[in-house]
């Protein structure tokens, strides 16, 4: 074997050594053959004759004996490539419009397919992420309370996660981490000139990182003895914060930041590559612990026993079988629920039963944006897709009326001895170097997944024009060659060229489709006014407020922005339109049946319907007088009375509030307003109602709400 490759290296670089060598073996064997003859009595003119008809032509003799001793495809293969790059420089214009052609088709897919990787195929940066496992198969956000209508539970309380925590052995790890898109707080570095920056959060508990097998790039990472009520606030810094705002400073971790306007040590730097649990715009910059939440957050909900706002996300140990997992999870979640009153009636004993919990996999985390984002970057990829498939068959077109116009050539090459495989290489060669090349060219667009790309345009549609063009019998090809090649096109071509227009038909209807639809949306009546309105976002428990000064800081805002010149109405809300919304709880009208009907709520001031455009159609919005101590008001949108009352009766007056005899009648309607677009465009038909104060009613349906946006109108 070494003799072997000695041997083939040496054909490679003494190719002209090796040819004399061959040269002299062949004429070796042809003196051999032809002495042969002369033996047997033939002419030595005749022997040579019969002895050239034996050994056939020598060109292939030599090519054969090449192709034995292993050295014809590197010297062929290298050939074929100049050869390729000079027939390609002798017709710029075909080869500028392949690779055209090739970096918008593979440029195109290789940035969709970038972003579909991204977000929907790669795992978590963690260890063995194929052990973990997500206890839940939905998203909800952010806190709620309740029964579930199809009892299917992915967020929990506190006290259930420990309950859990404690009693399923056959999960190794078993985190938490708050639900939604984490949490804003307000950090800054203690002695630094730098002022506050309001930064993304992070809250879990002790065992996060420990659960998903990180370690720190610094000092250390969260431990259990961090998540303890009383314990020392510490906190743990992304790697991306660090380096962009620190220039990875050692100095950092140890140091002291102001979190919230309270001292908190950052003990380490999480790993480089890691940003949390799930994608979300803003990754965290720090991780705190559960139990800071509290102090840090001022989140009485935290130790709520009927508040669900926790993920859990575990690793389980080798060879636990998921059915009896999940069985006996939903099991301890049904236990843990049991003392919640609103599972204590008949119908709430009923409802216990319907509880459970999907185990998932959790090697991707927690997959908000991929369920969000997933539908509309597969149609991007399958957009994409059909864009790529026109490029190849036009690539495929252009080659084969290349083919053709080389048949002639093709046919003298077989004509002095060729072979048709060894036509059909040299044709793939130059596929081959026009796909780099193209390749090459979409890289400038997109940097992944040309690979894959850059097989299928190439693996397919060059083989097939190589393979006609190599077809071509030299006399049927010779004869035709001073013809043109344009007297007929063959299936293939005539194929390639109905795909093409299918294809495009088909990318034409979809595009005619989305500027319909955007048409539509444009056109949406948003049921707001935007000219001359401004949004504001406020945190006032990141800067230190607690639940009883909030009043008065809400009514120190109205007063100061009033007194600025130009504002003309100022309101305060807990959510603004086209921003967000809250989860809902059931409603039930005063002496009327449940009706399966959950709405929104939202507490607003008195001009906050002035602030944003949204008109009152029946009644009366919220008045100033409409206090703490006065009969507790709300006003409903259309979609409310639409789904809770029947048409044509009058709202007004009527009382509603959660499930139950003892409270149906928190509170009374007294007006009826527009269904104003929350979220997105496409929200609609949402139920909703707004109020002064809505959570003195229900206080044990979920945590309170603060008012964390305010809108003002200017002149």
């Amino acid at each position: 074997m070494l003799s072997d490759l000695i041997f083939r290296l040496r054909s490679l670089f003494r190719r002209g050594a090796v040819e004399n060598e061959l040269d002299e073996e062949l004429r070796f064997h042809l003196e051999q053959q032809v002495e042969k003859h002369v033996r047997a009595g033939l002419t030595r003119e005749d022997a040579l004759r019969r002895t050239r008809l034996e050994f056939g032509g020598l060109g292939h003799v030599k090519e054969d004996c090449r192709e034995s001793r292993g050295i014809t495809l590197l010297a062929t293969t290298v050939r074929d490539i100049r050869y390729a790059i000079r027939q390609l420089v002798r017709m710029p214009v075909f080869t500028i419009t392949v690779m055209l052609t090739l970096a918008l088709g593979i440029g195109a897919n290789a940035a969709i397919f970038t972003l579909v990787n991204a977000v929907l195929l790669r795992k978590l940066p963690v260890a063995d992420p194929a052990s973990l496992v997500r206890l839940g198969d939905n998203n909800d956000c952010c806190q709620g309370s309740g029964f579930r209508r199809d009892g299917d539970y992915a967020m929990f309380t506190t006290e259930a996660y420990e309950q859990l925590k404690r009693n399923l052995p056959e999960i190794e790890e078993l985190a938490a981490m708050q639900a939604g898109s984490g949490r804003t707080i307000i950090a800054r570095r203690d002695g630094a000139q730098a002022g506050a920056r309001s930064v993304p959060g992070e809250f879990v508990s002790g065992n996060y990182f420990r659960t998903f097998g990180l370690q720190p790039r610094a000092g250390r990472l969260l431990m259990d003895a961090d998540d303890i009520q009383g314990a020392p606030m510490t906190a743990v810094m992304s790697y991306e914060a660090w380096q962009r705002n620190y220039a990875g400073d050692a100095s950092v971790v140890g140091s002291t930041f102001w979190v919230n306007t309270k001292p908190v040590t950052v003990v380490g730097i999480a790993p480089e590559g890691f940003y949390s649990d799930r994608l979300m715009i803003t990754p965290p910059e720090f991780y705190l612990p559960i139990e800071t939440m509290p102090v840090l957050g001022n989140a009485p909900f935290v130790h709520d026993s009927v508040t669900d706002w926790l993920y859990i996300v575990g690793r389980i140990k080798p060879g636990v079988a998921m059915g009896p997992l999940q069985e006996k999870a939903s099991a301890m979640l049904r236990q843990a629920l049991a003392t919640d009153e609103d599972f204590s009636s008949e119908q709430g004993k009923t409802n216990l039963t319907k509880v459970h919990v999907v185990l998932t996999p959790g090697g991707a985390g927690i997959q908000a944006m991929q369920e969000w984002y997933g539908s509309k970057l597969h149609l991007l990829m399958g957009i994409a897709g059909l864009v790529l498939l026109i490029a190849c068959a036009n690539i495929a077109n252009l080659l084969l009326v290349r083919g053709m116009a080389r048949r002639a050539e093709f046919s003298m090459r077989a004509a002095l001895g060729a072979r048709r495989g060894r036509i059909l290489r040299q044709l793939l060669t130059e596929s081959i170097v026009l796909a780099g090349m193209g390749g090459i060219a979409g890289l400038a667009v997109a940097y992944a997944g040309a690979r894959m790309l850059l097989m299928l345009a190439f693996s397919v549609f060059g083989v097939a024009p190589a393979w006609i063009a190599a077809q071509a019998g030299p006399i049927d090809a010779l004869r035709s060659g001073v013809r043109t090649t344009a007297g007929g096109a063959s299936l293939l071509q005539r194929g390639l060229v109905v795909l093409q227009v299918g294809l495009s038909l088909v990318l034409l209807v979809a595009a005619g489709l989305f500027l319909q639809s955007l048409k539509k949306l444009e056109g949406v009546d948003l049921k707001l006014a935007a000219n001359n309105r401004y949004i504001a976002h406020i945190n006032p428990q990141a800067a230190g407020y607690s639940q009883t000064q909030l009043q008065a800081l809400y009514r120190s805002i109205e007063e100061r922005f009033h007194a600025l010149p130009g504002v003309m109405k100022v309101g305060l809300a807990t959510y603004t339109p086209m921003e967000d919304n809250n989860n809902g709880w059931g409603v039930q009208v005063q002496g009327q049946p449940f009706l399966d009907v959950e709405s929104s709520d939202i507490p607003a001031n008195a001009e906050y319907f002035d602030s944003v455009g949204t008109r009152v159609v029946m009644g009366r919005g919220i008045g100033v007088r409409d206090t703490p101590s006065a009969t507790t008001v709300a006003v409903v949108n259309q979609s409310f009375v639409n789904r809770l009352f029947k048409p044509g009766e009058n709202p007004i007056g009527q009382h509603f509030g959660s499930t139950g005899p003892d409270s149906t009648g928190d509170f009374e309607i007294v007006g009826v307003v527009e269904d104003t677009v929350y979220t997105s465009v496409r929200y609609k038909d949402h139920v909703m109602f707004l109020c002064r104060r809505c959570n003195g009613q229900r206080a044990r349906r979920g945590p309170s709400k603060k008012m964390k946006c305010f809108t003002w109108e200017q002149l």
